[in-house]
């Protein structure tokens, strides 16, 4: 201890603490994350992997918290013995390998372990699919995800970053194998409509919607040629510790192609996290469902004769205000964009009907307001709404020189600064009670006579050229009116929601006929064969390749005296065939040259050569 020569139990009294905790859970101490689940696909020269994301939900059972930090990706040659560049120990003992790639959370705990010989990564952000190029056809690789946790890097009590252990069989779900190579001259690849637009999102169906909406084919033998369809719900399960939250989300539906059953695939989802890529894999594709904010997307002046108008027009209160509860709040119930036209001849204008906001009652009459309203969510077929406006004022009966004239405006609206549309205020009250102008939009149903309001409340605050403000300073400007023909712009975002929905069909993968095969690439590799070649695991394990075939034909080897060696029936998702290079009767071919013919399904042939040398 600190004191020399007296006994300290401070480190005692610590592994005690933790040797109970440990008991109470059945001696389970800090372990790696959940293992995550890996699928692979191959393809000329390249593969790539996808997984789950179901370990960054892990909870540590020690601390009983979420330690998540990142994925780390292994690749081995010689079927999971070893995986790649050795970390040793001091004694150079082996303690692990270098991953080729690391996936990790951006929030800085990265570089070298200082508990243990590995990195913890680079913030590079956390990804769930991996591509790896400039592989070597038709050599079988293992990749191997493991999930680890953050570790503590705190010098007084570290300890090391854990990982889930490195596969060693192909029973594990977080380790395949994967043999690259080219695929079939007349394979077709499974698709899906309608075409994405420009930034990769299925359009929508229903109305105007910003979510973004794409299907990654990950899993080409897996797409069923079947339909779907993807529902707004509002109630997909967010959970955050202890507690429950009810959240915006989707539903995926199949329709099958052949019954036209419909089968849910996904229930009550979340939307995808920043990745862009967790959600699960389903029918060989993986969805990214982005939802846009709700709300205010732009608001101000879009058009003006002369200098811009100065007037504080905005749809929530000043921050000095914002999330009180003694004023009226920002409200918007529409996803429609709105359009404020000042029309200043004597026929133009709105009447609006007015409301008293405190005493919570319609008044028998009516006001004119130098206003045209129109909803523009298409442009192109803008219709006009003025007649629904209504102008909320505040305690209508009150008197103007006895306490009006202290906390509200003027009775009525109009353009002229300090005008009827400006709330003076006093001490405690500036700025708060603005004018409100509610802009709306109704919708009666042709088919049910059903009516639907839509709308915003646009607060308005028509400023002199000197006032005080929320914070009691006094601000001085040249205050300038709107002129007639200006417009105001009010867009608002777009999100998922019930009336909208995504449909999309998928393919699966095919096979054209025959008749386009080109025959001349086709071909046998190595070729000349000189002892081994790269994808021959042992002495015992001779292979010939042939190249660029069709999924269906049948090979056919001869000597160059014509004697039959040996036949090969070749029908799968590979545009290559090995050949163990061993003759009908299970022999080892002698060196020399030999002839192959390559017959496909319509009759044609191929017929070359190629030389063994031993």
């Amino acid at each position: 201890g600190s004191v020399p020569d007296e006994p300290d139990t401070t480190d005692l009294m610590n592994n005690m603490r933790i040797v109970q905790q440990m008991y109470q859970r059945k001696y389970q101490g800090s372990g790696p994350p959940k293992t995550p689940v890996v699928k692979a696909s191959a393809q000329d020269q390249q593969i790539r992997l996808v997984w789950d994301s179901a370990a960054e939900q892990s909870v540590d059972v020690l601390t009983g918290k979420k330690d998540f930090e990142g994925y780390k990706i292994y690749r081995s040659t010689d079927q999971g013995k070893t995986w790649g560049d050795p970390l040793t120990d001091y004694y150079g003992n082996v303690i692990g390998y270098r991953p080729i790639k690391i996936f990790d959370i951006i929030d800085e705990i990265k570089g070298p372990d200082p508990a243990f010989n590995q990195s913890l990564g680079d913030d590079s952000g956390l990804q769930h699919s991996f591509y790896d190029y400039n592989l070597t056809n038709g050599i079988e690789y293992w990749y191997c995800v493991t999930a680890y946790d953050k570790g503590n890097q705190n010098p007084d009590s570290l300890e090391q970053s854990y990982q889930s252990s490195l596969g060693r069989s192909l029973m594990e779900t977080h380790t395949v194998s994967v043999i690259p190579g080219v695929l079939p001259q007349n394979y077709s690849p499974p698709d899906y409509n309608p075409v994405p637009g420009a930034d990769g999102s299925l359009p929508p169906v229903g109305g105007v919607c910003q979510a973004i909406v794409k299907v990654d084919i990950v899993q080409p033998d897996e797409v069923t040629g079947d339909d779907y369809v993807i529902t707004y719900t509002d109630s997909a399960m967010e959970v955050v510790g202890n507690d429950t939250n009810y959240v915006d989300g989707f539903n995926l539906l199949r329709v099958s192609s052949e019954t036209g059953d419909t089968t849910v695939v996904l229930n009550r989802s979340m939307f995808s996290d920043e990745t862009g890529d967790n959600l699960p894999i389903v029918d060989g594709f993986r969805l990214t469902m982005i939802n846009s904010p709700s709300g205010i997307e732009f608001i101000g002046w879009t058009n003006v004769q002369g200098d811009t108008c100065t007037f504080d027009w905005r749809t929530k209160q000043i921050p000095k205000y914002e999330g009180r509860m003694d004023v009226v709040s920002e409200t918007i119930y529409s996803v429609d964009d709105y359009l404020i036209t000042i029309d200043t001849t004597e026929a133009g204008g709105l009447w609006a009907n007015w409301y008293d906001f405190f005493a919570g009652a319609d008044q028998d009459t009516t006001l004119h307001l130098p206003l045209k309203i129109e909803v523009i969510t298409d442009p192109d077929n803008p219709v006009d709404v003025s007649a629904n406006t209504w102008l909320f004022e505040f305690a209508i009966s009150a008197p103007w020189e006895e306490y009006r004239k202290n906390f509200y405006s003027p009775l009525g609206w109009d353009l002229i600064p300090g005008g009827k549309a400006f709330t003076n205020g006093s001490p405690g009250f500036y700025e708060k009670y603005p004018d409100v102008l509610n802009l709306e939009k109704i919708d009666i149903d042709e088919m049910t006579g059903d009516t639907t309001y839509t709308g915003l409340y646009l607060f308005t605050n028509n400023f002199p050229d000197a006032y005080v403000n929320a914070d009691g300073d006094s601000v001085f400007r040249t205050a300038v009116a709107p002129v007639h023909g200006d417009q105001f712009t009010i867009k608002t975002y777009k999100p998922f929601r019930e009336d909208i929905h995504y449909e999309f069909n998928t393919s699966k993968i095919s096979y054209s006929n025959t008749m386009a095969i080109a025959l001349e690439k086709i071909r046998v590799v190595p070729d000349p064969y000189i002892v081994s070649n790269a994808w021959e695991s042992s002495q015992f394990g001779k292979k010939l390749m042939f190249n660029n075939l069709p999924n269906k034909c049948k090979i056919t080897i001869y000597t160059v005296a014509g004697d039959f060696v040996a036949s090969i029936d070749h029908n799968d998702d590979n545009g290559y065939q090995f050949w163990d290079m061993r003759t009908y009767n299970d022999q080892y071919v002698a060196y020399g040259l030999y002839v192959y013919v390559v017959t496909i399904p319509n009759g044609q042939k191929k017929v070359g050569k190629f030389l063994i040398i031993k």
